[in-house]
């Protein structure tokens, strides 16, 4: 079946784990899930592309992933752009129509996929492996549809249409309005301020030669990382590789973007929609993937608010004690120019002031005295038994994967993971949470029906 997904699921690595602060959890999970990670080979071919690959041989598939630093960080003046060539590459190639694509692929029981975020733009195909004449050619396929685009004007305008539609539709939700204004608030003049999907004007403005100027500076060997996952040998994986990696044009080194500053004043955005639920996004800039505080925050957020548990200090207190708000979470979210830290939080109108309030005082307690000796432990038993449930079948190891080879991790990050967290102590958690944590820095976007009356100033969102 012929697949199109238009947003990466998993793609930016996110610290968001669940933690645990009563004494009785952490007794029942102290015993470690006991699960071999798969063996990861990292090569580069002849064009010095870098490959990851790991065999995986529980069904007959394999999938492909290739990672382009081309999220919409690369936009520069045209937001959007990244977004419209990653979506364009389905839309035709050099000898193809859409449809014959389309065609090709659903005969081949193949999946071609197209994404994009901040950092990077990754297209990826599933195909199956019991018929070597089928891998051979659904490869093929795929590597020409990657690095043949044609970007026809009529494909164009119609994906423009479709980027117009995507956009407008997130704006109608106060969810959407909030991460818009909140990203724009939080990295102000960072290419991480926009939205990946662009703004109408920009979208209005991007042409064909746009288009291919784009493709041609990041579409290319020296911008990609090839990943392999699935029912392959290590000689047949090394032939994939080198057959994709032949079809594309060298290309050139992009030039590194420079790093989001760091939120140095608080600010409070208000936001005036119809909507029965306020909506909050509150946090502050964060870290790069190479954190040396990465595992101390890791557990830090698994105690503070993760978004899967139900006894989290926030879910706790906020939800559960209180009965303030319907969700409440809080996640490190991982990027190569600094991510951000962000608390979610949806309650009632009437009530969002107080819950507002309430957490940030809970907040402010925590960086100030940080866990308990049984939140770290239960953190810690957490972590290392949920740690294997990233590696249940193929899409989930091929993803994690993406991001292990995209943010540079080293090959023994999954080795020497459970081994990270064991050797965190109570006091780098502290010092790593009000390190980077601030509660007097915070910007704070918050979307709410309009007050019945009331002398504040709003800020609308222009699109």
């Amino acid at each position: 079946m012929f697949k199109r997904y238009h947003s990466l699921c998993s793609i930016c690595l996110l610290i968001v784990a669940l933690g645990f602060n009563t004494p009785a959890i952490s007794a029942k999970l102290k015993k470690p899930i006991h699960h071999t990670l798969p063996q990861i080979h990292h090569w580069t071919t002849k064009q010095v592309i870098q490959v990851y690959f790991i065999a995986e041989h529980s069904l007959p598939i394999v999938d492909i992933h290739l990672v382009f630093k081309a999220g919409s960080a690369y936009d520069g003046k045209l937001p959007g752009l990244a977004q419209l060539t990653n979506r364009l590459l389905i839309e035709g190639s050099k000898n193809l129509s859409q449809q014959q694509i389309a065609v090709k692929f659903d005969d081949m029981a193949a999946q071609y996929r197209t994404s994009v975020n901040r950092d990077m733009a990754v297209v990826t195909l599933r195909t199956l492996t019991t018929i070597p004449k089928t891998l051979v050619d659904s490869i093929e396929l795929f590597g020409k549809v990657v690095t043949q685009a044609s970007f026809l004007p009529k494909r164009i305008e119609q994906q423009k249409e479709r980027q117009r539609s995507t956009l407008k539709e997130k704006m109608e939700q106060p969810s959407g309005v909030a991460a818009q204004a909140f990203y724009r608030d939080l990295y102000v003049d960072h290419p991480y301020s926009h939205d990946p999907l662009g703004h109408a004007l920009t979208i209005d403005a991007l042409t064909r030669e746009h288009i291919l100027q784009f493709y041609k500076n990041y579409y290319t060997a020296r911008n990609v990382i090839i990943c392999i996952v699935g029912d392959l040998s290590i000689t047949q994986a090394h032939h994939v590789a080198q057959n994709l990696s032949s079809q594309f044009p060298i290309g050139q080194p992009i030039t590194a973007l420079h790093k989001a500053a760091s939120t140095t004043d608080s600010q409070e955005t208000f936001i005036d929609f119809p909507t029965n639920q306020t909506h909050m996004l509150i946090g502050e800039v964060g870290i790069t993937p190479q954190e040396a505080d990465f595992f101390p925050l890791l557990i830090s957020n698994t105690i503070l608010g993760n978004s899967n548990t139900m006894v989290s200090r926030m879910f706790n207190q906020i939800r559960n004690q209180q009965g303030l708000v319907y969700h409440v979470s809080s996640h490190f979210s991982l990027a190569d120019y600094r991510g951000a830290f962000v608390i979610a939080l949806q309650t009632r109108n009437q009530q969002a002031e107080y819950a507002r309030k309430s957490l940030k005082q809970l907040l402010s307690t925590f960086v100030e005295q940080g866990p308990t000796k049984e939140e770290l432990v239960a953190a810690k038993s957490y972590l290392i038994n949920h740690w294997p449930l990233n590696f249940t079948d193929n899409a989930s190891i091929a993803n994690q994967l993406t991001q292990l080879a995209f943010y540079q991790y080293p090959i023994d990050f999954w080795e020497n993971y459970n081994k990270n967290i064991q050797k965190v102590t109570l006091e780098q958690v502290k010092q790593a949470t009000a390190r980077h944590i601030h509660p007097d820095k915070l910007i704070s976007v918050i979307v709410r029906a309009a007050p019945a009356s009331t002398n504040r100033n709003t800020i609308l969102n222009e699109h």
